[in-house]
């Protein structure tokens, strides 16, 4: 039933319908923003998936300071 349902012939139909709703000079802020909404998405969930690299302690002694050459 869904295998068909992104066909060329119904992108255009979606797409047809979308430009009587909104109009010509809605449709690329419209798409931008629905391009935005996916890469903050995306970025969420990379956020949450990656592991938090933790920060070395910021007070560090001159024993536990590596040497410089």
């Amino acid at each position: 039933m869904i295998e068909g349902l992104f066909a060329p012939m119904h992108l255009l139909i979606i797409g047809g319908i979308a430009l009587l709703v909104f109009g010509p000079s809605r449709l690329p802020e419209l798409g931008r923003g629905f391009g935005q909404a996916i890469r903050g998405f995306k970025a969420g969930l990379d956020e949450i998936g990656a592991p938090k690299l933790l920060a070395p302690p910021a007070h560090t002694t001159e024993a536990q300071a590596p040497d410089r050459l």
